[in-house]
């Protein structure tokens, strides 16, 4: 697993500032990278998913500060697109690309979250 590309570690060293850091080199930033995606072992046998160093970080920063977000929420979202047949939609639809294979048609994107 990588966490993020050595490109993108040498560009965010350079455009964020982190008091205290200022000794880190880019070799320290791939370094620690390396060290976030390396898998650990599983914490017991039942457990197959294979984890890396981030989740365990991650997954203690949240317990840690759990209190601050309250409860957790799951948010579902979908989007699909309909078309209108006929003279329906001349002035909430547009034509476009269409999922359907109707370019010609006006459609609209509808989105629902739940």
């Amino acid at each position: 697993m990588r966490i993020l590309s050595d490109r993108h570690a040498a560009s965010w060293r350079e455009t964020i500032e982190v008091p205290g850091a200022d000794g880190i080199t880019l070799d320290h930033a791939y370094k620690a990278m390396a060290w976030l995606g390396e898998p650990i072992a599983p914490v017991t046998p039942d457990d197959a998913r294979e984890r890396y160093q981030a989740e365990v970080i991650e997954e203690a920063l949240y317990a840690h500060r759990r209190s601050l977000f309250g409860a957790a929420v799951v948010a579902f979202f979908d989007a699909t697109s309909l078309y209108f047949e006929g003279r329906g939609g001349a002035t909430l639809g547009q034509r476009g690309h269409s999922k359907d294979y109707r370019p010609q048609l006006n459609q609209v994107v509808l989105g629902i979250a739940a």
